[in-house]
């Protein structure tokens, strides 16, 4: 029920590095996506299917958008995590 100063510091530690991992997940899935978009948005091109070819398009659109807002999230996650270990360090020292 009570938790000591260190345990709630350590606990929080394994949350970021479980969101960093959760979201590295996320990125490759999203390349995965993308790469099946562009499989499917040739074939549909090479068969003349422009319908297909612009639902590729679009999916292909999506899922780069998302891709670059999660690494926009993942990144500014380890610039976090990193200055709270910079302020630490120097609260430890004063």
């Amino acid at each position: 029920m009570f938790k000591s100063k260190r345990q709630k510091e350590l606990e929080k530690r394994m949350a970021v590095k479980r969101t960093m991992r959760e979201l590295s997940k996320q990125i490759k899935r999203l390349d995965m996506q993308k790469d099946a978009f562009i499989t499917e948005g040739r074939e549909a091109y090479s068969k003349g299917l422009k319908q297909q070819f612009n639902l590729a398009v679009s999916g292909l659109r999506i899922s780069l958008a998302q891709k670059k807002k999660v690494e926009s999230m993942l990144l500014n996650l380890k610039i976090t995590a990193q200055l709270k270990d910079i302020s630490k360090m120097t609260v430890d020292f004063l």
